[in-house]
């Protein structure tokens, strides 16, 4: 082990196992979105519906005016399908998660790369080459 405490073959080890989590999140985020393109395509659609309801009661000679457009998401969410909703939210946090857990992969990913620079730097000063150090 170096002095910095990391060999090289522990930093090419952490890289693959780095390769591998960032495979499964890609998997995980690919199904995550596809599976929130079909909610989200139900909840749009009941949005745009509940929309047009307000919209035809503000258009009635004494109808209420209608309300803004963030007003109108909020009246919508209160009134939809709490599964609908449940389903739609919970997707959207979860793809957000594994976004965030890709992007520390990643950052672990450019602090193993740093590594192995490093360390290739300081063999070839000494003479050795980084394959015998590993």
């Amino acid at each position: 082990m170096s002095d910095r405490g990391v060999t090289p073959q522990e930093a090419l080890d952490r890289l693959d196992d780095s390769r591998a989590e960032l495979g499964r999140l890609s998997s995980a985020l690919f199904e995550v979105n596809q599976r929130l393109d079909q909610v989200d395509h139900d909840y749009q659609e009941f949005i745009d519906n509940f929309e047009v309801g307000l919209y035809l009661k503000s258009e009635e000679t004494d109808g209420p005016r209608l309300p803004s457009e963030s007003m109108r998401q909020k009246l919508a969410r209160r009134e939809m399908d709490p599964e609908l909703l449940g389903r739609r939210d919970g997707l959207i946090r979860k793809r957000e998660r594994i976004r965030q857990r890709i992007s520390d992969v990643k950052a672990m990913v450019e602090a193993d790369r740093s590594i192995l620079s490093a360390l290739k730097v300081e063999a070839e000063a000494s003479g050795n080459s980084l394959r015998r150090a590993a």
